[in-house]
């Protein structure tokens, strides 16, 4: 039986980027496999920890479980992208050319300019929201 490639789980970056790298930082178009990391999650339920093992990269498996991901951490997932981009120059100086996420946040900040009222608006609707999680703790205590 022919050896199957290692699953390598597709890194989960940003929302407006495609996928284009591994959680271990392999490009996506270098590795035979990618999977998702819910993909991964259900192989360990239906495998055992032990048997996907065999079956994953541990080193994706493993980095994907250090970091959090877009819904619960934004500035995490940005402040990784940013680390990844940055690369020394010569003498060990930083470049002084702008990279991907410099450029993408440069855009942000002038969409956010051009329609300001909207950012605004959506930011109260976020500081209005309830958290369901904080709001179960406060019930809870409110019971004793």
């Amino acid at each position: 039986m022919p050896e199957s490639p290692l699953a390598h789980l597709q890194r989960r970056g940003v929302p407006w980027r495609a996928a284009d790298k591994t959680e271990c930082g392999k490009r996506i178009l270098d590795v035979a496999k990618t999977i998702t990391l819910d993909d991964a999650k259900a192989l360990i339920a239906r495998h055992g920890q032990a048997r996907a093992a065999f079956l994953l990269c541990m080193t994706c498996a493993q980095t994907a479980s250090r970091y959090r991901d877009w819904d619960h951490s934004p500035s995490e997932v940005v402040g990784r992208e940013s680390v990844s981009q940055f690369r020394l120059g010569r003498g060990g100086q930083p470049r002084s050319e702008h990279g991907q996420m410099d450029r993408e946040l440069f855009a942000i900040a002038a969409l956010i300019e051009a329609h300001r009222t909207e950012f605004d608006a959506f930011l109260a609707g976020l500081e209005d929201t309830v958290s369901l999680t904080d709001r179960r703790r406060a019930k809870g205590r409110g019971r004793a």
